[in-house]
């Protein structure tokens, strides 16, 4: 069983894995230089999920898993120990045994407003809760500074969002739908 750990040590974030994803993977920073990255995440508050690499069936360690082609299979293809391809588990830390496989940051006032921006989770670990965690570990983060709001805008993911108090505010899911929390009337 794989144990997530929500984080907000920059320690904790690949800089290399978050590019690849952003830049590679989403369809909100397509293209953007690994320069541009650091300026943001150097501007924001910045949070990572981690996953410990000693899950049985862990891909990242080479074990397969009940979903994985058996050796031989057509569908397996020529892929090779070393060889990476987007979806597969971001490298892991060999100290700690911890991978991140989720991402995200905050840009804020600290005072009324915060924006959530860049969220992401590693393809290969999707379905797993890891984005949950860090909507909920940033909430929770955020909670004590007593913001008025906090927005965000996505096509994609809106149930997750909504089940941390995220409204939606406009737009439709194809263009990018605005969403905010604020906090319950006291």
């Amino acid at each position: 069983m794989t144990t997530l750990r929500f984080s907000n040590d920059p320690a904790d974030i690949d800089i290399e894995v978050v590019h690849r994803w952003l830049s590679e993977q989403s369809y909100w920073a397509a293209g953007r230089s690994r320069e541009a990255h650091e300026r943001a995440m150097a501007a924001s508050r910045n949070y990572a999920v981690l996953a410990d690499e000693a899950a049985p069936g862990d891909p990242a360690k080479g074990e397969r898993v009940a979903s994985d082609p058996a050796p031989g299979d057509p569908a397996a293809g020529e892929r090779v120990a070393g060889d990476s391809a987007p979806g597969d588990p971001a490298p892991g830390d060999p100290a700690t045994g911890e991978r991140i496989v989720g991402y995200a940051r905050v840009i804020t006032d600290e005072v009324t407003f915060a924006w959530l921006a860049d969220v992401f989770v590693d393809p290969g670990s999707r379905g797993l809760g890891v984005g949950k965690l860090l909507v909920a570990g940033i909430v929770a983060e955020l909670e004590p500074l007593g913001l008025k709001r906090i927005a965000l805008r996505t096509s994609d993911a809106h149930g997750l969002y909504a089940q941390f108090g995220f409204a939606p505010l406009g737009g439709t899911p194809d263009e990018g739908m605005w969403m905010q929390r604020t906090p319950a009337p006291a």
